[in-house]
C-alpha cells in the first residue's frame, strides 16, 4: 500500500466528480478503499493505512450526491485531502500519532503537550 496510489485515486475521483461523473468517482474510491482494506499494512493495524482509509471514506461521503459535492464542501474536502497526501504525512493523522516521522525532541514536546492537556493544565 502506498500513499501515492491512494492520492492518485483521490485525484482521479475528484477529476471525475468535477466533470459531473459521480458514479465513476465513487467506483474509483471504492476500488481504492478495497485496496487499502486488503493491504498488509491495514492488516498489521498501521495508523497510516487507517488514515488513508479514512481519507478515502471521506471522499466517498463527498461524492454521495451532486449537492454534497457542489454545495456542501465536497470539492474543498477533496482539495485538502489531495494536498495533505501529496506531501509526506505529518506526525499526527486522523488515526493517531505516527512516531516514525518524529524526531526525539518532537516526540517529547508532543507527549508533554498531550499530558498537560489531559491533566487539565492549559
Amino acid at each position: 500500500l502506498r500513499r501515492v496510489e491512494v492520492t492518485n485515486a483521490i485525484k482521479a475521483a475528484k477529476a471525475a466528480a468535477d466533470s459531473g461523473d459521480l458514479i465513476t468517482a465513487r467506483a474509483i474510491l471504492v476500488e481504492s478503499q478495497e485496496s487499502v482494506i486488503s493491504s498488509p499494512a491495514y492488516a498489521a493495524d498501521s495508523k497510516t493505512a487507517k488514515a488513508l482509509l479514512q481519507d478515502v471514506n471521506e471522499g466517498l461521503e463527498c461524492v454521495r450526491s451532486h449537492d454534497m459535492y457542489d454545495s456542501m464542501g465536497g470539492k474543498n474536502t477533496f482539495c485538502q485531502t489531495i494536498s495533505s497526501n501529496s506531501q509526506q504525512r505529518s506526525a499526527y493523522t486522523k488515526a493517531g500519532k505516527i512516531s516514525m516521522y518524529q524526531s526525539p525532541s518532537s516526540t517529547m514536546a508532543q507527549t508533554t503537550a498531550v499530558h498537560s492537556k489531559s491533566s487539565g493544565i492549559w
